[in-house]
């Protein structure tokens, strides 16, 4: 049996519309890509999403510097580290190298 869960919902405007299938892609494009997801190894995944990791942290530190401009390359490491791997650890790992504590 599935526990229940709480939900929060927000208003939209306009119809939701719940999708596999993203809203920019076309559903044969989509079909194909996921058949090759399917057909791949365990390996080539794991692959895949280390290859993804790594292409998305110059991301989240390039959000996170123009959300906070006056931070320093550490405070942009720390905040990162605290959305990946939770506030306590990252405060923790963090503690004495920060500009402010």
């Amino acid at each position: 049996m599935i526990p229940a869960v709480a939900v929060f919902a927000w208003s939209y405007p306009g119809r939701v519309v719940r999708s596999a299938v993203p809203a920019d892609t076309d559903p044969a494009a989509f079909a194909i890509l996921a058949e090759r997801w399917r057909a791949m190894s365990v390996h080539e995944r794991a692959e895949l999403t280390q290859r993804l990791c790594l292409d998305v942290e110059p991301l989240a530190r390039a959000g996170i510097a123009a959300r906070y401009p006056a931070y320093s390359e550490i405070e942009i490491c720390h905040e990162l580290a605290r959305r990946r791997y939770g506030i306590a650890l990252a405060d923790a790992a963090y503690a004495g190298l920060l500009p402010h504590g």
